[in-house]
């Protein structure tokens, strides 16, 4: 998958809030994604990706799947950009209910977001097509970013496809995993 080419913005301004959803609310969400973007990730005093062969954090914490995507959240009148992120056992239920409704995964896939209790995982259900979409928000770019600010890596260069930003991020995250396993010993 390519990147596009976007054009360059500040750091924090590539930076998306994490969709968080407090036990027993729901929540509408417009996927900006065309799909889920996922990473394995280590936790290792805070949520780092894997850094995948010979991965120092692999022999400390196993590491789990998490899928991420961009998407607007409605609150009110306005919809508000936000990361979703979902286990990817969640991102398999959505896509099996999604295939059952006729929904298609694309950019104004509105789903209902919902969390029972505290330490439950987020669920999602499709509703429909033709929700919001903003532009800005549905190139695998904008995503990539938006994750390189969230794990503290070097953004994407334009161009770049996924695997050859998840490489040039390879270093960065070795060192912070070699960080953060000292600090935990």
């Amino acid at each position: 998958m390519m990147l596009s080419s976007e054009p360059t913005s500040s750091r924090a301004a590539m930076g998306l809030p994490v969709f968080k959803l407090q036990a027993g609310h729901t929540a509408r969400l417009s996927i900006q994604s065309v799909g889920p973007l996922f990473m394995a990730t280590h936790w290792v005093g805070r949520q780092i990706p894997c850094a995948g062969p010979e991965c120092p954090g692999c022999d400390l914490s196993p590491s789990r799947a998490r899928g991420f995507a961009i998407a607007l959240v409605e609150q009110g009148q306005a919809w508000r950009p936000v990361l979703v992120e979902a286990s990817s056992a969640e991102w398999s239920r959505l896509e099996g209910f999604r295939v059952m409704e006729g929904v298609s995964f694309a950019p104004g896939m509105l789903v209902e977001a919902s969390r029972r209790r505290s330490n439950s995982p987020l669920r999602m259900e499709p509703i429909s097509n033709g929700g919001q979409v903003d532009e800005q928000f549905t190139s695998p770019w904008r995503l990539t970013s938006a994750l390189a600010v969230l794990f503290q890596l070097t953004p994407p260069k334009p161009g770049a496809t996924v695997g050859q930003f998840c490489a040039a991020a390879r270093p960065v995250v070795l060192h912070q995993l070699r960080q953060a396993i000292d600090r935990a010993r």
